[in-house]
């Protein structure tokens, strides 16, 4: 009986050890793969492989010169939380989770990553064009994982120009960078790009064309502003570059037709070289002709000339409406308009463009008296407005708070019982009352 049951002790032990010596087998896990550049077949050799959780790693080990990997691991020491990370901080890092357990071999596949690459770079502006140089401005936005050794800018009379061109280098590194090319022809037409290199390679931006300056004078037309009279324009310029040659003649072309030159037009000279200058322009009549008007500068390269300039007549009648200066701002106040309702009255402001202008309005009972009061000649007009008697009244902005659809208006006697100064008082009235009215606008005082 004990030789039976010895056997039987015997034959379960075996079984057990049968049964642990295939678990621990099938616990042994083969995981391989391959690590190659973004978007091809090359392989990356000698890159980091691990196993980890962040924490812990339980593998290390190197693609081979194929790119290829592989490593085996007992599932049982390892859980959910552990990835095979890819990579090193020179071609960046990429997880990949493992593919599951079950089988003694699996293959991850193809693993890409962006690998080492040329640098970016971007050409961002032409900063100035001389008569014979032009500074260049541009950017390196990534250095490809590598070292930038070079950068600068190739340019040429053709398209798409490279290194094998003329080039200017400007340091290395990334970031922005600006050089100058000092020979460049007169009156020429190039292209310029910027690039950067490193061990990949170079790489060269989009191109960006120009044409350096004939020589002739940079010269601006200055505004007039105010200085408008019914007789005369105070014209200007100024002649910002030379270009190396002396301005030896400058001044402002004047005509009533569009774009005046010296050959067409009456001029006013006004000395030599560069600088601000001014031009008064007499026996004209702004109020009734538009004039055009552009400076003008000579050297011995020819003759420029600055943006022209228009003075219509609305600008000069502009110059000559009233002006009342109040609580800090100068009104320069419109014609009367004539008489209606308060919503047409404020509909007209709104919507007037006169001079360029376009922020004209209906002023308030403030704004209004304080126009009154300067006792502008001519603005006040008599009509008969449903009142046994001949008076004037404007319409304002200002609504009375009391009466809905009331607003208030000011008359030219004394007639209101709030009166507000030498020039007559304020009442409110419905907004279908018909009364006159007269835009305004206004200007900061300096």
């Amino acid at each position: 009986m004990k030789k039976y049951l010895s056997l039987f002790a015997c034959i379960l032990i075996s079984f057990a050890l049968f049964l642990t010596g295939c678990q621990k087998e099938n616990d042994i896990v083969r995981y391989f793969g391959q690590v190659v550049y973004k978007g091809t077949t090359n392989p990356l050799a000698d890159l980091d492989v691990k196993l980890t959780d962040g924490s812990n790693i339980s593998v290390s080990t190197k693609t081979d010169v194929g790119g290829c990997f592989s490593f085996r691991v007992n599932v049982m020491n390892i859980d959910g939380a552990y990835y095979v990370l890819v990579g090193n901080d020179k071609v960046g890092q990429k997880k990949v989770q493992l593919p599951g357990y079950g089988r003694p071999e699996f293959d991850m596949g193809i693993i890409e990553l962006q690998g080492p690459s040329v640098p970016v770079v971007q050409m961002d502006t032409i900063l100035s064009v001389g008569v014979t140089s032009a500074t260049f401005q541009g950017t390196v936005e990534s250095d490809g994982m590598r070292e930038v050794t070079e950068r600068g800018f190739c340019y040429a009379k053709t398209d798409y120009p490279t290194i094998e061109n003329q080039h200017i280098t400007s340091g290395k590194g990334l970031g922005t960078f600006i050089a100058s090319a000092l020979d460049l022809e007169i009156n020429t037409t190039y292209y310029v790009c910027a690039y950067a290199t490193n061990e990949m390679g170079t790489a060269y931006s989009k191109s960006i064309k120009f044409t350096t300056s004939d020589g002739k004078p940079s010269v601006e037309t200055t505004d007039p502003g105010e200085n408008i009279t019914e007789t005369s324009i105070g014209a200007g310029g100024n002649v910002v570059d030379d270009f190396g040659y002396p301005v030896t003649a400058r001044g402002v072309v004047y005509s009533t037709l569009p774009y005046p030159a010296l050959e067409n037009a009456s001029v006013v000279e006004s000395g030599s070289g560069k600088g601000y200058f001014s031009a008064n322009i007499i026996d004209v009549t702004p109020a009734s002709n538009t004039y055009y008007i552009r400076a003008y500068a000579t050297n011995s390269n020819g003759t420029s000339y600055g943006e022209q300039i228009a003075i219509a007549p609305e600008r000069s009648q502009y110059l000559t409406l009233p002006v009342v200066e109040y609580g800090g701002y100068r009104y320069h106040v419109y014609k009367d308009m004539g008489a209606m309702d308060w919503n047409s009255a404020k509909q007209l402001c709104d919507d007037l463009t006169f001079a360029g202008y376009d922020d004209w309005f209906l002023p308030d009972q403030y704004e209004l008296r304080a126009i009154g009061e300067a006792e502008i000649r001519g603005w006040v007009t008599t009509m008969y407005v449903s009142y046994s008697h001949y008076e004037e009244r404007y319409w304002s902005s200002s609504w009375d708070e009391h009466w809905n659809d009331y607003y208030i208006y000011i008359s030219s006697d004394t007639e209101g019982t709030d009166v507000l100064g030498k020039w007559g008082g304020t009442q409110y009235a419905s907004s279908k009352n018909v009364f006159r009215v007269r835009p305004v606008r206004k200007d900061k005082m300096q």
